[in-house]
């Protein structure tokens, strides 16, 4: 994020991209697929541990998640997150969870987000954030629509989404590619 009227950047956030040699597939295309496919919840875990590293190394001093409502199914979820953050070293507040208003509509919401909250870990609506940003309440993401924004991926050599152990990948800004 990107204050205003400084232009400082304040704030960064996960993203996931799939970057194939004919260019990038848009999340609004590939995500989707990894929704119904149930691919979302191995891809979430990916980027969610990548993100903590962005954290434990310095590159980022906090960093927000998105989190899909399948994830939130998951009977693991915030034993996962646990084991995440205690592996790491990384303080609980220094990572946001965003979660899909979707989520809020499954059964095991509430437990899962007082599971989470007890890990003093934060959450926010998603959907409700990007409706403050076309509103002007939050100020647009850092390199919106350039190249300057860091991105985190999350791949194997083959280009799947990756599991905890040879990912390939990692945090990556302009300077980087």
């Amino acid at each position: 994020m990107v204050q205003a009227g400084s232009q400082a950047v304040v704030a960064h956030e996960a993203l996931l991209r799939w970057i194939r040699p004919s260019g990038i597939v848009s999340p609004l295309d590939f995500i989707p697929l990894a929704e119904t496919s149930g691919l979302i919840v191995s891809i979430g875990r990916c980027v969610l541990r990548q993100a903590v590293d962005a954290v434990k190394t310095g590159w980022l001093q906090r960093v927000p998640v998105n989190v899909s409502a399948l994830e939130i199914r998951q009977l693991d979820f915030a034993k996962h997150l646990r084991w995440i953050l205690m592996e790491s070293g990384v303080e609980p507040q220094r990572v946001l969870l965003e979660l899909m208003e979707t989520s809020m509509l499954e059964p095991r919401f509430a437990a899962v987000l007082k599971e989470i909250n007890a890990l003093g870990v934060q959450t926010s609506p998603r959907r409700f954030r990007e409706r403050l940003q076309q509103l002007g309440g939050v100020d647009e993401p850092a390199g919106a629509g350039g190249e300057d924004r860091p991105e985190l991926h999350c791949t194997d050599r083959r280009g799947h989404a990756c599991g905890e152990k040879g990912a390939e990948g990692g945090a990556r800004d302009r300077a980087t590619r």
